[in-house]
């Protein structure tokens, strides 16, 4: 089995687990996390597993850890990348006209 079936069977596990047994899927989000700590389904199961057993603060810190991970997904990187290159060039073009019609050369 792949690494990446792996992951979506521990997932799935958790997730089944989070009615009945929150802790127990605590500690399948738990699992996960020792495998990657920025995977960020594996820190929303903790965060709704903590939220369920009334562990409200550590559920939020999960949440945010959850957002914050982001930072770290190849995929959401590179999209924001050549979003700002983007735009970088659009105000590039835009300024253009402008600089043109500034004299190169000192008036004297």
């Amino acid at each position: 089995m792949t690494d990446a079936g792996s992951l979506e069977m521990a997932l799935a596990n958790g997730q089944r687990l989070l009615a009945a047994n929150p802790a127990a899927a605590a500690e399948q989000a738990r699992e996960i996390l020792s495998k990657n700590e920025h995977n960020r389904e594996g820190l929303r199961l903790l965060a709704r597993a903590l939220h369920r057993l009334g562990q409200k603060q550590e559920a939020q810190r999960a949440e945010v850890k959850a957002v914050e991970a982001a930072a770290h997904n190849p995929t959401l990187v590179s999209v924001s990348r050549e979003s700002l290159r983007a735009a970088w060039t659009k105000q590039e073009t835009g300024c253009a006209p402008t600089f043109s019609d500034i004299p190169t050369t000192p008036r004297l």
